[in-house]
């Protein structure tokens, strides 16, 4: 029997074609222009969309900081103010304080000028009685009386000036009235003169015993009447002035 002899098998070859490295070197530029026409395009398209968000991003970021910080300056002022407001308070507390004590003392002061004056006057009353060692007669008023006039700031007043004694002599003089308050918180003194249509001068006196005084007067506007001096000043040297301070008080 005979062998059969095995047959050599070649493997089969690949025939590239003539020129095949062109080819090669043409498939790689078609694929470079691929890719970059299409990252063109992608940025043609989302370029716009993402440097627009980024600029957002920005204003946002700036527009926060700008918030922030309008915040922080808002609550300093508000605390300025709150520390301004307290300090307010407190001198006005210190301004009502000072005005009270000034008040005060503006009160203390002239009740201080009232007593001061009442005493000069007493004394000058007192020294009156006697001249070169002889006691004057005091003349004497009773019944005095502040009645409401026809007005509002009308008064009527009445008295009685009086010797006391047996006298047969006329005793003749002027008698002074002079209304004291106070003008717009001021301490004022009105004669009857200056409220009144009698004179300077005063009011006539002329009697023997007795001798009855009677009038009106009106008072201005923001006046307060607290009193009365009431002033009785003979001519005849034996007879010594007298001065009365009544309370203002009205009467029926």
């Amino acid at each position: 029997m005979s062998m059969v002899q095995p047959k050599k098998v070649e493997s089969p070859r690949i025939m590239q074609p003539h020129g095949g490295g062109k080819g090669r070197w043409l498939l790689l530029l078609l694929l470079f222009g691929a890719v970059f026409a299409a990252g063109w395009v992608g940025h043609q398209r989302y370029a716009p969309t993402v440097g627009g968000s980024v600029a957002e991003i920005g204003r946002n970021l700036e527009w926060r900081t700008q918030v922030e910080l309008r915040d922080a300056r808002i609550e300093t002022l508000e605390q300025d103010n709150a520390a301004l407001r307290r300090k307010a308070a407190a001198l006005e507390r210190e301004v009502q304080v000072d005005r009270e004590a000034m008040q005060k003392v503006q009160r203390e002061l002239s009740r201080y000028q009232d007593e001061r004056l009442t005493l000069e006057e007493e004394l000058t009353f007192l020294r009156s009685l006697v001249s070169d060692g002889k006691v004057k007669v005091l003349l004497g008023v009773r019944d005095f009386r502040i009645a409401l006039g026809d007005g509002g700031r009308a008064y009527e007043y009445a008295f009685t000036v009086a010797h006391g004694q047996d006298n047969e002599d006329w005793i003749e003089g002027r008698i002074h009235l002079t209304v004291n308050g106070r003008l717009h918180g001021e301490a004022v003194s009105l004669p009857l003169s200056e409220v009144s249509s009698v004179s300077e001068a005063g009011l006539k006196m002329r009697f023997r015993n007795f001798q009855d005084v009677d009038g009106g007067f009106t008072l201005p506007a923001g006046f307060e009447p607290d009193g009365v001096l009431l002033e009785v000043r003979p001519e005849d040297e034996r007879f010594a002035p007298t001065l009365q301070r009544y309370p203002w008080q009205i009467t029926g």
